[in-house]
Parts: structure tokens; sequence; C-alpha cells
């Protein structure tokens, strides 16, 4: 069995790092790949956003082996969400020598647990390859009726730049 620990401020340096080691692994780099700009706004987001959110970490026998983070944010109640409240599942991640164990199970159901608690009616995230039977298990299926505005659009008149492929989260 897991140990499965809430993460507190004082972890912040770690997530960073392992925040940066999960998006190398789902976008296939090499682990010494640099990501200067998504560490540097990584650090920003969790030390002035740490409180609408919660990261679990998972051990066995004393060793980091993965994580997983909820994030909640708000929005103007609607007939499928009369609360408002939303929560995001991502950063879910098991190092490779841990896969296929419980773990991403085990992190997931604490996560889900968390974001009922909190009164969010639903749970969205974007799935790797590799964790759809995960979220599969939960009852997570494929989103209807949402549609995505990606790219830079700021400078466009509006219009998005989608010219460029979106790397996994």
């Amino acid at each position: 069995m897991y140990e499965i620990r809430k993460a507190s401020g004082a972890d912040i340096p770690m997530l960073i790092s392992l925040r940066l080691e999960v998006l190398r692994s789902a976008n296939k780099l090499p682990p010494d790949t640099p990501l200067p700009e998504v560490e540097k706004n990584t650090a920003e987001l969790l030390r002035r956003n740490f409180e609408n959110q919660t990261t679990l970490l998972a051990y066995d026998g004393g060793v980091l082996i993965g994580c997983g983070s909820v994030c909640y944010y708000a929005i103007l109640p609607t007939c499928g969400c009369p609360s408002g409240l939303r929560a995001y599942v991502m950063n879910m991640y098991t190092r490779q020598a841990h896969r296929r164990r419980g773990a991403a199970s085990a992190i997931l159901a604490e996560l889900v647990r968390d974001a009922h608690g909190r009164g969010c009616f639903a749970i969205a995230l974007e799935a790797t390859d590799m964790g759809c039977s995960v979220y599969e298990k939960f009852g997570f299926t494929a989103a209807e009726n949402e549609m995505v505005l990606r790219g830079a659009f700021a400078d466009s008149g509006g219009k998005a730049d989608n010219s460029g492929e979106r790397a996994s989260d």
C-alpha cells in the first residue's frame, strides 16, 4: 500500500521539480531538457495560488513515486454546475518503475474525494494515452459540447494562431 500525503507550501520547490519531470515525460523530452519559462511560471503560480488546489504525493517505502493535483476555480453557475465550482485534475504522474501497480488510482481516488468534498459537481482532465484506462475505471468519459481556443491570440485581432501543436500537460 502507498502512503499518500497532501503537499504543503514547504513542498513547493519539490513540486516545481516534479512538475518539470511530469512535462518531460508526457512530452517525451529528454530528462535534462531545460524548461525555464515553465519552471518560472510554475513557481509563481504555486506561490500565488496554492490554496486553490490540492496536490497529493505518493510514497512507497519513503520514496516519492508519484503525484497528482486538482485545481479549483469558479464560473457563473449553470444548470449542469449549479454551484459554479469546477475541478480540473492535472499533474498525474507515476515514476516509470512504479507504474501499473495502483499508485495513480490511489492518488486519483483521493483527489476525487477532495473535489466532491468541496462541492464540485464535475471534474475535468486532459488524459495521455497511458492515463486513459485509469480515468475510465473511475467513470471519466470524453466531454461533449466543449471547445478550446489554443495558441497566441492577444496580438492577432482576436484570432488564434493555432499553427503549432499543443504539447501535453
